[in-house]
């Protein structure tokens, strides 16, 4: 009998994590029993990456005897929960390396991003304010990039007709038709 419960015993915390509860759920149909183990995970299944969901799931599931009578669980109870433990402790060591290697891809994610953002600011620091002005410059639509149709008179008169309207900021006229907007000059 003692070995019986020392191996009952040892099953159970093969089939335990670290810091993590069990709950045995015994209930009696007639002669037989049915034995319902349920781990209960100790990890906040909130703060779990969504890469790592479906391994804690798998080490949520619970073992479920049902049905079986006295004699049948006097001999397979042991073994079942012994495969459950040994199942359950290669799905933690996994699950563990799997955050972990998560942990580790996230830390090297930060690292190379801020990595990459200090050298293109020492960079921009480091340019003469002649070389920031080019480059404003650069960046800057010149009058002769702006379209045709953004380009607004200053001032209208009256006597303006719509053809005639130039536009007094850069001395351009606007163009009387479609075709006239795209002729090219040489």
């Amino acid at each position: 009998m003692e070995n019986s419960i020392l191996n009952f015993l040892t099953s159970i915390h093969g089939a335990l994590a670290e810091n993590e509860n069990l709950r045995l759920d015994i209930t009696r149909s007639g002669d037989s029993l049915d034995i319902i183990v349920l781990p209960l995970l100790s990890d906040d299944e909130t703060k779990v990456p969504e890469e790592a969901k479906q391994v804690r799931s798998a080490l949520s599931m619970p073992l479920a005897m049902r049905n079986m009578s006295l004699d049948e669980l006097s001999t397979e109870f042991g073994e079942r929960l012994s495969g459950y433990g040994q199942v359950r402790q290669q799905a933690n060591d996994a699950y563990q390396e799997l955050l972990m290697s998560l942990k580790d891809a996230t830390a090297n994610a930060k690292n190379s991003k801020s990595k990459a953002e200090a050298k293109t600011k020492p960079k921009a620091k480091n340019d003469s304010p002649a070389v920031q002005d080019d480059e404003e410059k650069q960046t800057q639509p010149s009058s002769e990039a702006l379209s045709a149709d953004s380009v607004q008179p200053e001032a209208v008169s009256e006597t303006d007709t719509e053809n005639e309207v130039s536009n007094a900021a850069d001395g351009h006229e606007l163009p009387t038709s479609a075709n006239e907007a795209f002729k090219f000059s040489f």
